[in-house]
């Protein structure tokens, strides 16, 4: 799978507005996907700007730009990575789950073919919260995306969470030196840590900081015996087990969880 991510600006901007694809450089993001596909990729794209008001109805308008039906499925992304922190998840936002069910929803009634899977980032969203426990028991079978390394992976399979996936970023560690050598050693401990965890999804990103194809090549020696690619999006359905959440919460138990933390922070 490629993954566009909007979180680096392109020279006119972000790939999105809160109307849709940026208006500024017609065509690239449909051609971007489309390149993508003719070379045998399925294409995930994570949307920096949404719409400002964040309900079910501005979220299809706004989908519709470019998973619509009138676009060439050639053109449209197959995946939707919904990263927490672009629906506030770093400000404590209290309406986080009513927004992040409106966005799921608005992706049904546009293009029930699109898979969304949730980026859970860094910081209290590494440990299994309500939110989460709202989340999978909402939407089953969703993928969660842990941060850099496979050390929370045991406490959300205890919690009943069954589709993981890890994103590996060693550009994103404390040290910035943005190339790939630096980052060898702790790349191939983490990968190794995931292969001990088995999980069942692997992302390796930030490969905008030095990968190449060779330094690809020396990450598939570790996983190439556990590796079991998918070509195509059903195959990726077909594989998802159904979570077994055995404290279930509310989105009304994810706002009040919040604003307690934000009344903390003195927020």
């Amino acid at each position: 799978m490629f993954c566009l991510g909007d979180d680096t600006r392109t020279a006119k901007g972000h790939l999105f507005t809160g109307e849709g694809p940026e208006p500024r450089i017609p065509g690239f993001f449909r051609k971007a996907v489309a390149y993508a596909h003719l070379r045998g990729l399925l294409v995930a794209v994570e949307p920096v700007a949404l719409p400002r008001k964040r309900d079910r109805e501005h979220f299809k308008r706004w989908l519709r730009t470019w998973i619509g039906p009138q676009i060439p499925a050639h053109e449209r992304p197959d995946i939707i990575k919904l990263s927490l922190e672009w629906f506030g998840a770093y400000r404590l936002n209290p309406d986080i789950a009513e927004e992040v069910e409106a966005f799921f929803l608005a992706v049904r009634d546009v293009n029930p073919d699109v898979l969304v899977y949730v980026d859970s980032i860094g910081g209290l969203w590494r440990k299994p919260q309500d939110f989460h426990r709202w989340l999978l028991s909402r939407f089953p079978g969703t993928i969660l995306s842990h941060y850099l390394n496979a050390d929370q992976v045991p406490a959300f399979r205890k919690m009943g969470a069954r589709n993981m996936m890890v994103q590996i970023n060693p550009s994103e560690t404390a040290e910035k030196g943005g190339q790939f050598f630096i980052y060898h050693e702790r790349t191939v401990k983490w990968l190794k840590d995931v292969v001990r965890h088995r999980v069942r999804y692997l992302s390796l990103a930030g490969v905008n900081f030095g990968y190449s194809r060779y330094n690809y090549g020396l990450f598939l020696e570790i996983i190439r015996p556990h590796l079991n690619l998918a070509k195509t999006l059903s195959e990726i359905r077909s594989s998802l087990r159904p979570d077994q959440i055995k404290q279930k919460a509310t989105k009304e138990n994810v706002r009040r969880w919040l604003l307690g933390l934000r009344k903390n922070a003195g927020r």
